[in-house]
Protein backbone atom coordinates (compact mmCIF):
# COMPACT_ATOMS: atom_id res chain seq x y z
CA UNK A 1 0.00 0.00 0.00
CA UNK A 2 3.03 2.21 -0.70
CA UNK A 3 4.57 2.04 2.47
CA UNK A 4 8.51 1.06 2.29
CA UNK A 5 10.30 -1.01 5.03
CA UNK A 6 14.09 -1.50 5.74
CA UNK A 7 14.43 -5.18 6.67
CA UNK A 8 16.10 -7.57 7.66
CA UNK A 9 15.72 -11.06 6.47
CA UNK A 10 17.70 -12.79 9.09
CA UNK A 11 15.22 -11.45 11.91
CA UNK A 12 11.71 -13.56 12.09
CA UNK A 13 9.23 -10.69 12.16
CA UNK A 14 11.14 -8.91 9.04
CA UNK A 15 10.87 -12.50 6.58
CA UNK A 16 7.65 -13.28 8.00
CA UNK A 17 6.63 -9.58 7.28
CA UNK A 18 8.47 -9.85 3.22
CA UNK A 19 7.00 -13.34 2.30
CA UNK A 20 2.94 -11.84 3.23
CA UNK A 21 2.76 -14.37 6.45
CA UNK A 22 3.04 -11.94 9.16
CA UNK A 23 -0.27 -11.49 11.23
CA UNK A 24 -2.32 -11.34 8.25
CA UNK A 25 -5.59 -11.37 10.80
CA UNK A 26 -4.37 -8.89 13.24
CA UNK A 27 -3.48 -6.40 10.66
CA UNK A 28 -6.70 -7.12 9.21
CA UNK A 29 -8.86 -6.42 12.24
CA UNK A 30 -6.44 -3.42 12.92
CA UNK A 31 -6.88 -1.64 9.60
CA UNK A 32 -10.52 -2.01 9.78
CA UNK A 33 -10.63 -0.18 13.25
CA UNK A 34 -8.44 2.88 11.86
CA UNK A 35 -10.02 5.99 10.71
CA UNK A 36 -8.61 9.49 9.18
CA UNK A 37 -7.29 11.35 12.36
CA UNK A 38 -7.08 8.72 14.90
CA UNK A 39 -4.78 8.87 17.43
CA UNK A 40 -2.69 5.33 18.24
CA UNK A 41 -0.33 3.72 20.36
CA UNK A 42 1.63 0.98 19.49
CA UNK A 43 2.91 0.21 22.82
CA UNK A 44 6.86 -2.40 21.49
CA UNK A 45 6.53 -0.90 18.09
CA UNK A 46 9.51 -2.82 17.11
CA UNK A 47 10.86 -1.90 13.84
CA UNK A 48 7.14 0.27 13.42
CA UNK A 49 4.98 -2.29 11.03
CA UNK A 50 1.89 -1.28 12.67
CA UNK A 51 3.01 2.58 13.39
CA UNK A 52 3.74 3.17 9.62
CA UNK A 53 0.33 0.74 8.85
CA UNK A 54 -1.67 3.08 11.25
CA UNK A 55 0.11 6.27 9.78
CA UNK A 56 -1.43 6.05 6.23
CA UNK A 57 -4.49 5.39 7.44
CA UNK A 58 -4.85 8.11 9.90
CA UNK A 59 -3.43 10.72 7.60
CA UNK A 60 -2.20 14.34 8.83
CA UNK A 61 -4.78 14.82 10.86
CA UNK A 62 -3.97 11.57 13.48
CA UNK A 63 -0.94 10.62 15.39
CA UNK A 64 0.61 7.44 16.14
CA UNK A 65 2.99 7.46 19.47
CA UNK A 66 5.44 4.53 18.78
CA UNK A 67 6.80 3.01 21.74
CA UNK A 68 10.39 0.70 21.64
CA UNK A 69 12.68 0.87 24.32
CA UNK A 70 15.65 -1.36 22.60
CA UNK A 71 18.32 0.91 20.65
CA UNK A 72 19.01 -1.48 17.95
CA UNK A 73 14.98 -1.79 16.92
CA UNK A 74 14.34 1.71 17.51
CA UNK A 75 16.86 2.56 15.61
CA UNK A 76 15.27 0.64 13.08
CA UNK A 77 11.79 1.99 13.68
CA UNK A 78 13.42 5.93 12.71
CA UNK A 79 14.89 4.59 9.51
CA UNK A 80 11.64 3.11 8.36
CA UNK A 81 9.76 6.19 9.71
CA UNK A 82 12.40 8.29 7.77
CA UNK A 83 12.34 6.74 4.37
CA UNK A 84 8.31 6.95 4.17
CA UNK A 85 8.72 10.69 5.09
CA UNK A 86 5.81 10.36 8.02
CA UNK A 87 5.32 13.39 10.16
CA UNK A 88 2.80 12.13 11.97
CA UNK A 89 4.24 9.35 13.87
CA UNK A 90 5.97 10.42 17.40
CA UNK A 91 8.51 7.53 17.94
CA UNK A 92 9.27 7.18 21.88
CA UNK A 93 12.19 5.66 23.10
CA UNK A 94 11.04 3.99 26.28
CA UNK A 95 9.18 0.81 27.29
CA UNK A 96 5.30 0.73 28.78
CA UNK A 97 4.77 -0.93 32.29
CA UNK A 98 2.33 -0.29 35.21
CA UNK A 99 4.71 1.97 37.03
CA UNK A 100 7.42 4.96 35.24
CA UNK A 101 10.95 4.58 36.31
CA UNK A 102 13.88 1.69 34.99
CA UNK A 103 13.62 -2.06 34.30
CA UNK A 104 16.05 -4.67 32.71
CA UNK A 105 14.99 -5.56 29.17
CA UNK A 106 16.19 -9.17 28.19
CA UNK A 107 17.62 -8.57 24.65
CA UNK A 108 17.88 -11.58 21.97
CA UNK A 109 19.48 -12.47 19.31
CA UNK A 110 15.93 -11.71 17.05
CA UNK A 111 14.75 -8.65 18.36
CA UNK A 112 11.53 -9.20 17.79
CA UNK A 113 11.30 -11.10 21.46
CA UNK A 114 13.10 -8.85 23.41
CA UNK A 115 10.93 -8.93 26.85
CA UNK A 116 10.63 -7.37 30.15
CA UNK A 117 10.54 -10.22 33.08
CA UNK A 118 9.12 -12.93 31.24
CA UNK A 119 11.20 -15.36 29.55
CA UNK A 120 11.55 -14.82 25.61
CA UNK A 121 11.00 -17.17 23.10
CA UNK A 122 14.81 -16.72 21.91
CA UNK A 123 18.27 -16.63 22.87
CA UNK A 124 19.07 -13.71 25.80
CA UNK A 125 22.10 -12.23 24.38
CA UNK A 126 22.12 -9.17 26.99
CA UNK A 127 20.73 -6.63 29.26
CA UNK A 128 19.53 -3.48 28.72
CA UNK A 129 18.44 -0.80 31.30
CA UNK A 130 15.38 1.50 30.19
CA UNK A 131 13.19 3.83 30.93
CA UNK A 132 9.81 2.85 31.59
CA UNK A 133 6.25 4.59 31.14
CA UNK A 134 3.20 4.05 32.11
CA UNK A 135 0.04 5.16 29.53
CA UNK A 136 -1.30 6.95 32.05
CA UNK A 137 1.33 8.96 32.67
CA UNK A 138 2.40 9.77 29.32
CA UNK A 139 -0.59 10.96 28.47
CA UNK A 140 -1.01 13.18 31.15
CA UNK A 141 2.65 14.54 30.86
CA UNK A 142 2.56 15.23 26.95
CA UNK A 143 -1.54 16.58 27.15
CA UNK A 144 -2.55 14.01 24.73
CA UNK A 145 -6.55 14.81 24.52
CA UNK A 146 -7.48 11.38 22.98
CA UNK A 147 -6.68 7.79 22.37
CA UNK A 148 -8.55 5.78 19.78
CA UNK A 149 -6.61 2.44 19.46
CA UNK A 150 -4.12 0.54 21.62
CA UNK A 151 -1.83 -1.87 20.17
CA UNK A 152 0.22 -3.63 22.80
CA UNK A 153 2.98 -6.39 21.92
CA UNK A 154 5.49 -6.79 24.49
CA UNK A 155 6.32 -10.29 24.68
CA UNK A 156 4.01 -11.19 28.26
CA UNK A 157 4.20 -7.54 29.54
CA UNK A 158 0.58 -7.15 28.42
CA UNK A 159 -1.28 -7.37 31.86
CA UNK A 160 1.71 -4.94 32.90
CA UNK A 161 0.84 -2.49 30.27
CA UNK A 162 -2.55 -2.58 30.61
CA UNK A 163 -2.42 -1.69 34.59
CA UNK A 164 -0.85 1.58 33.96
CA UNK A 165 -3.59 2.78 31.48
CA UNK A 166 -6.59 2.45 33.92
CA UNK A 167 -7.26 6.44 33.56
CA UNK A 168 -6.78 6.14 29.80
CA UNK A 169 -9.10 3.26 29.17
CA UNK A 170 -11.73 4.57 31.01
Amino acid sequence: NGIKFNLDLSKDVDRSFYIGNFENDNIEIYVSRLKPGHTVLDIGANIGIYSLIASKIIGTKGRVYSFEPADLAYSRLLENIRINEFENIIPVKSGVYDHSGELMLNICEDDAYNSIGSLPMKKIISQQKINVITIDDYIRLNNVTRVDLIKVDTEGAEYHVFKGAVTTIK
